[in-house]
């Protein structure tokens, strides 16, 4: 019992407090900004050693960086120092460099990093000027069906590359194909890993080393929805509990709790649903209105769960109440799709976000039209941040014509996928910016020209990894025929290769 209070004290009092810049500062001051004493700190992180991603977050996000953790346990492991608590988060699956030390010296900083304006950077790493193709292992399955080889994600776990393809739209070419395989990559060779029981696999989560599938539409009835979990090396699990669930569009890890964005058939069913044992069982959540939660958009502190935007709607951005268990449309004074993609030409007629990607207290998103039920045709790169605990958000400016794909960040980088048409081809463009620095600034980091766009990419064992696309010919008569002659190249996976990994 008193372990348990001491950790409730820790973090209540932490969560009350804005983060702070460590500095040179020792452990004991840094604390004593926020009342904790060094035995209570020592208390919380002995007692939390295995729920490491508890204590890892919680030292990132409020300044206590590897020095004051190492001063903190030095009792428990004498002699340990701040490259020793980087090492270990490192071998974890955390970043440890992420931190940050009291000291920066050319020895301090993780293997790959080096010191670069007082901060740990990541050496640069160049590329080749030209891309290798790997293959596509998806023609055996959707030979006649290009659409549906889309290459909709991607996502390193585990040491391989998973891929998601398949379409489950009900008009156009490649109509609700499923069973959908999923393959993986281990830098040799393409493996049909597993089958789903959806129509498409759209979207790729890690949480806690967990991968997860959010089925985006099952082949099965509409009673209950499904999650994939993997663990690591075990096997593939299928959860079929998500109570009423057509279409699970997202998964969100907040409040330690596994939120699911649903598409329901009632207009009384829940929209969003949450779990507390890993999709075993589920608490359902009430949502002011109809329709349809396409996307989480977690900002600092708050959730929010995003509906279809309109050029006529203001309830479309709900925020979570954790007390009454619902979501509440925000009360702003422009439209809620003005809010969330400023400064943007609206030619369609409804609108979502989606690739959204926190860091810190920022949260990055791709804005895009809403087509042929679930895809996206991209119109801007934005940023959310609270102001005054209210969301507010900007539109990143990138070169002209450029448009946002996908987007990752790894060790403090922001590496952008866009595409820019031309006459004849398509180039495509990674850029990266350093989110550890005042002002966004975006480099290219390489770029190739291609029959088509990339849709999705990853870097893995620092190669970059691309899937390659198409969107219908034309978007606004779906049955129109040109849309049956997509371009064969759709589905290719290419690769280029570090130069001085």
């Amino acid at each position: 019992m008193k372990k348990i209070l001491l950790i409730a004290i820790f973090l209540t009092t932490l969560f009350s407090i804005s983060s702070q810049a460590a500095g040179n500062t020792s452990a004991q001051t840094h604390l004593a900004t926020y009342a904790i004493s060094m035995e209570t700190a020592r208390n919380f992180i002995m007692g939390n050693l295995n729920n490491l991603s508890l204590v890892y977050n919680t030292c990132k996000n409020f300044g206590v960086n590897n020095d004051m953790i190492a001063e903190i346990v030095q009792s428990d492991f004498p002699g340990l120092n701040a490259t020793n608590v980087s090492s270990f988060f490192d071998s974890n699956g955390f970043s440890g460099s992420e931190l940050g030390f009291d000291t920066l010296s050319p020895n301090t900083c993780e293997n790959g990093f080096s010191v670069k304006n007082g901060i740990c950077e990541k050496i640069e790493v160049t590329y080749v000027n030209s891309f290798e193709f790997i293959g596509n292992p998806f023609n055996s399955n959707y030979p006649n069906d290009t659409f549906a080889r889309n290459v909709w994600d991607m996502q390193v776990y585990n040491n391989h590359l998973y891929f998601g393809i398949g379409n489950s739209a009900n008009t156009g070419p490649s109509q609700n194909v499923g069973p959908v395989p999923l393959y993986q990559y281990n830098g040799t060779l393409f493996t049909n890993e597993y089958t789903v029981d959806e129509e498409e696999i759209d979207l790729f989560k890690v949480y806690n080393n967990t991968l997860y599938i959010p089925g985006l539409d099952a082949t099965q009835s509409w009673d209950y929805g499904n999650v994939y979990t993997k663990v690591l090396d075990n096997n593939w699990r299928k959860d079929r509990t998500v109570p009423k669930a057509l279409h699970i569009m997202d998964l969100v890890l907040y409040d330690n709790k596994i939120f699911a964005a649903l598409g329901v058939e009632l207009e009384d069913d829940k929209e969003i649903v949450s779990s507390e044992n890993n999709a075993l069982t589920w608490t359902q959540y009430s949502v002011a209105g109809s329709g349809r939660i396409y996307s989480f958009l977690p900002v600092e502190n708050k959730l929010y769960a995003i509906k279809l935007m309109r050029d006529s709607s203001y309830d479309s951005i709900f925020e979570y109440s954790g007390n009454n268990k619902t979501f509440e449309a925000i009360t702003i004074n422009t439209l809620h799709l003005h809010l969330l993609l400023p400064y943007t030409t609206y030619s369609m007629s409804r609108y979502k976000i989606f690739r959204v990607t926190p860091y810190k207290e920022k949260t990055f998103y791709i804005g895009a039209a809403h087509y042929n039920d679930f895809d996206p045709l991209p119109v801007g790169l934005y940023e959310a941040h609270l102001n005054n605990q209210q969301l507010a958000t900007n539109k990143i400016t990138l070169p002209a014509q450029y448009t946002p794909r996908d987007m990752i960040i790894y060790d403090n980088i922001l590496y952008l996928l866009a595409s820019k048409q031309n006459q004849s081809n398509v180039t495509n463009y990674v850029l990266k910016a350093n989110l550890l620095l005042s002002t966004l600034k975006f480099e290219e980091v390489l770029n190739f020209e291609y029959p088509i766009f990339s849709r999705s990419f990853e870097l893995y064992n620092n190669d970059f990894y691309f899937g390659m696309g198409c969107d219908l010919n034309d978007v606004n008569n779906l049955d129109n025929p040109t849309n049956n002659n997509l371009p064969s190249q759709t589905g290719n996976i290419l690769r280029i290769k570090a130069i001085n990994k």
